[in-house]
């Protein structure tokens, strides 16, 4: 069973979930957790740590050894990334029931997103779902290698850094189009004068998009 940091109010309504980079920890996302709490108190938070801890003492959900060897993410390589993402599909499974049982709350009420590696955990997660969640937040992430015709229709933000030195710029612009040819309402926001993170910019686009999608 994953487990790592997480917040429960009395009265929780919604819940979001996010999954970490590679060589991060629940503990890295989770420290958004106070700023959110300002705008969504009654929202639980979940930031699980990966279950295989990797160089530095970090977790990665799927092994990325060859990734820094590679000078571009092509068609091959991103099949193989999400054949490794989706063998752990089923810990993420698990969990979320473990979610919500906790929290009596279903799909439709859960954001679910993750950074990075997380990222890719995240939609590969929706693809697998067969109830819809309130909305998929990819931030940074590591490309999927195509959406499935099969995946239910959520809407979906895309954040990422102008200057992004992890993710190919190239393999970057096609993550929109992969959700939009399959009929996802998909908004991507680029800070161009930012790296691979997390900005102030980003923060506050997730801030909307939650706020949006709350009935």
């Amino acid at each position: 069973m994953l487990s790592g940091p997480s917040f429960i109010p009395n009265d929780v309504q919604n819940a979001l979930i996010l999954f970490h980079g590679f060589g991060a920890n629940g503990d890295d996302l989770y420290s958004l957790v106070p700023y959110l709490k300002n705008h969504f108190p009654k929202f639980a938070f979940f930031m699980p740590d990966a279950p295989s801890i990797t160089f530095g003492g970090g977790y990665e959900w799927f092994s990325l050894d060859d990734y820094f060897e590679k000078q571009n993410l092509d068609e091959e390589y991103l099949n193989v990334l999400t054949e490794r993402a989706k063998e752990k599909i089923p810990l993420i499974q698990e969990y979320l029931l473990n979610i919500k049982q906790k929290t009596n709350l279903q799909n439709k009420d859960i954001f679910i997103g993750g950074f990075s590696q997380g990222g890719l955990m995240a939609a590969q997660t929706v693809f697998h779902e067969k109830e819809a969640f309130s909305g998929l937040i990819l931030m940074s992430p590591v490309p999927p290698n195509g959406v499935p015709s099969s995946a239910l229709k959520q809407d979906v933000l895309i954040t990422r850094g102008g200057m992004d030195t992890i993710i190919p710029p190239l393999a970057a612009k096609l993550i929109k189009p992969m959700f939009n040819a399959q009929g996802f309402n998909t908004k991507e926001v680029i800070d161009f004068s930012a790296p691979h993170a997390i900005t102030q910019m980003h923060l506050d686009e997730i801030i909307s998009f939650i706020q949006s999608h709350l009935s």
